[in-house]
């Protein structure tokens, strides 16, 4: 009666509440996952002229026939030459405009598919072309609708459906393999072989099941698909697809496991154990295969070191299918066990909690790594679990996962070593084999809700995505340009400023500043060429002589960065009189900052994060099966206990130490350095360049160019560049202040600047 009262309140407390977080967990608003990262124009930019091109940046690879991209005026009329275009890379969309665009309000409608995950995505972003005088612009502005960021109830089901059924299908049959024939091997006969016969139909009818479901759950995927796209008349459309191949790859796989299921029976029928135990393994492996699928088609592939992550995403569906999978089967036996003889089941209950234990434990401990590391590669700060809608997702899962950890605890630790010391027989052992059964049905049915709150998080984009968009939109706001590249080197008597845009495979627009170092002379410029040096011998170098732009800049557009690599970019300055200045640039150029299918995926941490996890993963695996070892001379079990614990809590030391966030404080722009500089700016600008920044100071009628409006100036460079144009000067245009002003002091003087005339001052309530 205690053990009732105890456990029947946590039980069902825990399940409903699991359940509601569940499918609180749906989310009302989101978006799907090819976003938008970044453009040119850039979002909300204001242009001084039209634009030829249009471009987007996108988080996931686009599937180039569903995928497009339209540019409309104020009033929704189409203004771009109706030809998309993508590439180099595939998250790369661009449409062209032949016509010279008036001032006005443009918005840009695009729609995508992801050929990753087969969302697909509508959305829009503005931009304006302002009048020749700079300012702003009349008329109508157009809204676009969006659509494809509601996550409906049936694909939430259908992906739950699919979860659920694999991981029965999976965990089914490895049940049998790991847990019930080497726990009965011992048993004599013919216990041995009821026991055995009966695991094999209990795993055979649920593997039946699940893959009659599985066949169910496939056309509804593929309905579901083929709906988003527009209708079911696109089913051919949605085949056509990666996450088609990937579909039509699992039916294929399915039917093997069909034909597998058949083998099993057949060859136990006349005898052939060996080759039944090969076809068992073989459906097992299949299972494996089709999660394997499923993982090629989520979140992690679309990461950088994709590798890594979707082997980590596979193993954490594994891990899962063993467990929960194994669980419907030992409840299902703990029933069939409680009708045998009492001498059969003190035979059979033992061994099967013993093994099942290890075999539960280790998954845990495998499904808790890779868990974490998933969420290391999509969650790239604390903050982000709670500012993102994909964190809150994971921080509601976690909560159901800890739920089931309380009641997998449970029947570890008290009820499972109860039920293998005490039979049955007694009343005390009645009970606790009674809340054994149901306590292992509560641990399965929480795992399934786990499998619904994960269902429900692959709806949402995900937080390194959200993050990664969010920092791209705030960088083309501070810029109103897309500056994928800015650098400064020393060349001589030079300080060679180069800025690249949007720095990847394709047309790029180069910018080179020219300043004098320690306050010398620029000189009289012949000419000013870059020199492009690719990554690979196969491909050839390129030139370009720049033209001329205002002050000492220097301009060039075109396709000269062809693909991805660590290129060499040189810029040579040929002056009359004075030695020639000459600057090697490394750019590295990657596929939207795809990176390599190798690389190292995490975006908090690094390598040192993943050999702690699997640090940590080894000792706990040898403190779970240390005990099944034979028998260790008499220190040997003592010192391997210390051993273990010990080098767990070094590695959870070493991994606190790998994800903790860098302290290194970079120069902020605190109020008491923008108040700072505010006083360098009276003192030493304000003169020049007016109380307002408008270049209408008392002495600028005196100079021989006027001097610089802030107000267009700050918000197309970073501070890297202005403060090279503070303490170098810039030629005859501006002095440098390099000998009056210390390196503090021109931050504080940069941090007035952006905090007064950056982009962020010039919006509505800056």
């Amino acid at each position: 009666m205690t053990i009732h009262r105890a456990l029947t309140p946590l039980l069902l407390a825990t399940v409903a509440l699991a359940v509601l977080a569940g499918w609180l967990a749906i989310p009302r608003d989101a978006s799907a996952h090819a976003i938008l990262l970044r453009a040119d124009p850039a979002v909300n930019g204001e242009l001084q002229s039209s634009p030829d091109i249009v471009t987007g940046f996108f988080s996931e690879s686009l599937d180039q026939r569903l995928s497009s991209m339209e540019v409309v005026d104020g009033i929704g009329e189409r203004v771009d030459n109706g030809q998309t275009t993508f590439g180099p890379e595939p998250e790369r969309m661009a449409v062209g405009i032949d016509e010279t665009l008036d001032p006005g309000f443009y918005t840009v409608i695009w729609e995508t598919l992801s050929s990753v995950d087969g969302h697909l995505l509508k959305g829009s972003f503005p931009f304006t072309v302002l009048n020749d005088d700079g300012t702003q612009p009349s008329g109508p502005r157009f809204t676009a609708p969006s659509a494809g960021g509601q996550p409906e109830p049936l694909n939430v089901s259908v992906k739950w459906a699919l979860l659920v059924f694999a991981t029965l299908l999976t965990g089914s049959l490895a049940f049998v393999a790991l847990v019930s024939n080497p726990a009965s091997s011992g048993t004599p006969e013919p216990a041995r072989s009821e026991a055995g016969s009966a695991a094999r139909r209990r795993a055979l009818r649920t593997a039946w099941i699940a893959a009659g479901a599985l066949v169910l759950v496939a056309a509804g995927e593929l309905v579901v698909q083929a709906d988003q796209l527009g209708g079911f008349q696109y089913v051919d459309e949605a085949l056509d697809t990666r996450w088609g191949e990937r579909w039509i790859q699992r039916q294929l796989v399915l039917t093997g496991i069909g034909g597998l299921l058949l083998m099993i029976p057949s060859f136990h029928t006349v005898g052939r154990r060996a080759m039944a135990g090969a076809a068992l393994w073989g459906g097992i492996a299949a299972g494996a295969g089709y999660l394997l699928l499923i993982a090629f088609v989520s979140h992690e592939a679309a990461v950088p070191g994709s590798f890594w992550a979707v082997g980590g995403d596979f193993l954490h569906l594994l891990a899962t299918a063993v467990w929960v999978g194994m669980l419907v089967q030992l409840a299902l036996f703990l029933l069939w066990v409680r009708r045998q003889p009492a001498e059969t089941r003190e035979d059979l209950m033992p061994p099967h909690l013993e093994i099942f234990s290890a075999v539960a434990a280790t998954s845990v401990i495998v499904l808790l790594a890779t868990g974490a590391i998933n969420a290391l590669v999509q969650v790239p700060s604390v903050e982000a679990l709670f500012d993102t809608a994909y964190g809150r997702a994971l921080l509601v899962k976690l909560g159901v996962v800890a739920a089931v950890l309380v009641v997998a605890g449970a029947n570890a630790l008290y009820l499972r070593e109860r039920a293998i010391d005490e039979p049955d027989s007694s009343d005390y052992g009645a009970r606790i084999h009674h809340w054994l059964r149901r306590a292992v049905w509560a641990e399965a049915a929480l795992g399934i809700v786990v499998m619904l709150a994960a269902a429900v998080l692959f709806q949402y984009p995900t937080s390194r995505q959200a993050e990664e968009a969010s920092q791209a939109a705030e960088e083309a706001a501070k810029t109103q340009a897309v500056v994928g590249y800015e650098e400064t080197q020393p060349a001589g008597d030079l300080l060679i400023n180069l800025t690249i845009s949007p720095n990847a495979p394709g047309n790029n627009s180069f910018r080179v500043f020219l300043f004098p170092e320690g306050g010398g002379e620029i000189g009289d410029v012949l000419r000013v060429r870059l020199r492009f040096q690719p990554p690979s011998d196969d491909l050839a170098p390129s030139e370009i002589v720049m033209e001329p732009a205002e002050l000492t800049a220097y301009g060039a557009i075109g396709p000269f960065i062809t693909t991805e690599g660590n290129w060499t970019i040189g810029v040579d300055v040929r002056r009359a009189g004075l030695e020639d200045a000459r600057a090697d640039f490394p750019v590295p150029i990657s596929l939207s900052g795809a990176g390599g299918q190798f690389d190292l995926p995490l975006a908090v941490g690094g390598w040192l994060t993943v050999g702690a996890i699997g640090l940590i993963i080894a000792t706990l695996l040898i403190g779970v099966w240390s005990p099944r070892l034979p028998e260790l001379p008499a220190p040997a079990p003592r010192l391997l206990s210390v051993g273990t614990a010990a080098f767990t809590v070094i590695g959870f030391g070493f991994l606190a130490i790998s994800v903790l966030p860098d302290t290194t404080a970079e120069r902020t722009a605190s109020p008491e350095s923008i108040a700072a500089g505010r006083v360098l700016y009276d003192a030493d600008c304000q003169q020049c360049h007016g109380p307002d920044g408008r270049g209408d100071g008392p002495l600028a009628d005196g100079l021989p160019l006027p001097p610089a409006d802030f107000r267009v100036h700050i918000p197309f460079h970073q501070d890297s560049f202005f403060f090279n144009v503070i303490q170098n000067g810039l030629g005859t245009i501006m002095p440098g202040f390099g000998n009056q002003l210390t390196e503090d002091e021109t931050w504080n003087l940069i941090h007035f600047l952006q905090s007064e005339f950056g982009i962020d001052a010039q919006q509505p309530g800056g």
